[in-house]
């Protein structure tokens, strides 16, 4: 048995610890050296087996709640779909002048930039507090975009069970490992912005409005950079196209049937265009695809696994229309083998699908809470250098 006053007091100390010493969250380390701290953590408070396995069957015994709320919001989700008031042109001229200050008809474009969870500072793919309980009005809410370059990306959920439909109304896709990036090309420049509404990245390429040569039309792309090349996952708007209000299909059919067709040479580094361009291409989830697809090699590390719902608009932020999995999470879930390099990363206490999403989540919580705590200690520093600063003049 295990003390557990003495272990928690002992916990909280540790993170403590790690709050004071974590580096500034503009520190493109401290992701990774809060990570480090936080398996060192773990591993000097192992849970006895007991406790695991206790855990572990609860976990279980629940999964048939959270897997009902996920099918029911995937529900709520596409019939909101059919209302939402969406101005896209309006996001679309907004992205292309980086101009938020006039307010449109829109109802939609009044966002508070909170919505945005401080948990997004972990560049996994991770599920948002939702639950099947949601009113329409408050999922309509969460599924607008910013008021600046943040919140304009659709991000996934933990795939918590497998849908019924999966074989005919679902595609997947390979994500691949790096940067989840807004790239919009307008102007006569390419920008690229991470999940933050940060800009990272400027840059030539031969997107239409990419550089002076092809400063007509706009461009937005979901994309992942890989420091060397973008990954495009999912396209928004083309030249004079508006994509937003498209079906997940149609706009995957569009990105693989015309993008390189229409400009031809964005698939390869030129002067004109800085860095590549490459499609990642949809698959179909029928069993017998999946079958024969998933013993072929990835043409690329992967970070995880995607699934699309086949009538999902492009919406913003975490949603039940995109499904998340890590790479060797899929023989367990799919119950079909898959090829050896599905299976880096495996941890080697891998006890499996639920358990692992539920670590994922509770690194993700204590990050987040980190991160909190840090941005609360310096908007005090920030206040008492202010107060001193003002009793110095008096």
């Amino acid at each position: 048995t295990v003390d557990s006053s003495e272990t928690c007091q002992s916990m909280a100390e540790n993170q403590t610890s790690i709050n004071q010493s974590s580096p500034h969250p503009s520190d493109p380390d401290a992701v990774s050296d809060l990570c480090q701290s936080l398996a060192a953590a773990n591993t000097r408070h192992a849970v006895p087996v007991s406790c695991a396995m206790d855990r572990h069957q609860s976990m279980y015994k629940n999964r048939g709640r959270a897997a009902l709320d996920q099918v029911e919001r995937r529900r709520k989700e596409l019939e909101l779909q059919k209302q939402r008031r969406f101005n896209a042109m309006s996001l679309a001229r907004r992205l292309a002048e980086d101009d938020w200050t006039t307010k449109d008809v829109d109802e939609n474009d009044d966002l508070d930039d909170d919505l945005v969870s401080v948990a997004d500072t972990n560049e996994t793919l991770a599920t948002e507090e939702l639950t099947a309980d949601d009113t329409a009005e408050s999922l309509q809410r969460k599924r607008r975009p910013g008021k600046n370059y943040r919140n304009q990306l659709m991000l996934s959920e933990w795939l918590m069970e497998i849908p019924d439909n999966l074989e005919t109304e679902f595609l997947l896709k390979l994500c691949p490992q790096g940067k989840r990036v807004l790239v919009v090309a307008a102007k006569g420049i390419t920008k690229t912005f991470d999940r933050r509404g940060r800009c990272i990245m400027t840059f030539p390429s031969e997107l239409p409005g990419g550089c002076r040569q092809f400063r007509a039309g706009l461009t937005v792309l979901d994309c992942i950079w890989d420091t060397s090349s973008f990954h495009v996952l999912d396209i928004m708007h083309w030249r004079d196209l508006q994509l937003y209000d498209t079906e997940t299909s149609l706009r995957f059919h569009w990105l693989e049937t015309n993008f390189v067709e229409s400009a031809p040479n964005v698939c390869r580094r030129t002067p004109k265009n800085r860095h590549p361009f490459l499609i990642v291409e949809s698959h179909s989830c029928q069993r017998e695809c999946l079958a024969e697809f998933l013993t072929l090699q990835p043409p690329f590390p992967l970070d995880g696994v995607l699934f699309y719902h086949q009538r999902g608009a492009y919406t913003f932020g975490h949603t039940s229309l995109v499904g998340w999995l890590k790479p060797y999470m899929l023989t367990e879930v799919l119950g079909l083998p898959c090829h050896q390099h599905y299976s880096i990363g495996l941890p080697a206490d891998y006890q499996g699908w639920l358990v692992d999403v539920e670590r994922f989540e509770a690194t993700r919580r204590q990050m987040a809470l980190a991160y909190s705590q840090d941005r609360q200690l310096r908007r005090q520093q920030q206040q008492t250098r202010s107060e001193n600063s003002h009793s110095m003049v008096d």
